[in-house]
């Protein structure tokens, strides 16, 4: 550390002084780059999770489309079951 002091011409507390002012930028620079790490994984994840739910809307949607549309056939099915039954019924009697 005097070596060092020699070659700065620092004196030891103004040289102490700024080894801590050198860490704590080091520190705020490691939180700031972790942090954004971190803030960046939350986005990923969000919006992984977003995508995940808009394609089970798509595929629930899907399913609700086509039971929507078997229901309706099966409806059609037995309107005209039912209407040719009376029809039936009435041209025999």
């Amino acid at each position: 550390m005097k070596q060092l002091a020699d070659r700065t011409k620092l004196s030891y507390r103004e040289l102490l002084y700024g080894a801590a002012k050198d860490v704590r930028k080091l520190y705020e620079e490691l939180v700031r780059k972790f942090a954004s790490s971190y803030a960046d994984e939350i986005v990923k994840v969000k919006q992984d999770y977003e995508a995940r739910i808009l394609q089970l809307k798509k595929e629930y949607e899907a399913k609700l489309k086509e039971a929507y549309q078997r229901g309706f056939e099966d409806g059609k099915r037995k309107m005209k079951e039912l209407i040719f039954a009376k029809c039936e019924v009435r041209c025999r009697g």
